[in-house]
């Protein structure tokens, strides 16, 4: 879990978030995709669709997980769904970055549900 926290600080990983957090207000896709490329999208995806698949396998504590990724997480799939959900659509593909999805939805529940009062 360390090796995967540390892979999400690197530099790449980092800017590509930060350049992704304006990624929901994009009104044409294919202007987005001439405009910004699909890079940050895709590199952000990829990490947490990993992560997404280790965590549906039971492969990975959830606690621990919301404890040093959730809420970068949260953002980063705030801010790419959009873009994930055009690239479904106009490629054809319902099942790109599924398991980042799956992601997503299971920390939201945990949080919602099984978190303990006064958790940080």
């Amino acid at each position: 879990m360390m090796r995967l926290y540390e892979q999400f600080q690197s530099t790449e990983m980092l800017e590509a978030v930060d350049r992704s957090s304006n990624l929901d207000k994009f009104e044409n896709f294919d202007q987005f995709k001439k405009e910004y490329g699909l890079l940050d999208v895709e590199r952000i995806g990829a990490f947490f669709e990993g992560i997404g698949a280790l965590l549906e396998q039971d492969l990975i504590d959830i606690e621990l997980l919301d404890d040093l990724l959730g809420p970068a997480m949260e953002r980063a799939w705030e801010s790419t769904k959009p873009v994930i959900y055009a690239m479904r659509e106009s490629l054809g593909n319902p099942y790109i970055f599924t398991h980042f999805e799956y992601l997503a939805n299971r920390i939201a529940a945990y949080r919602k549900g099984t978190r303990h009062a006064g958790s940080a």
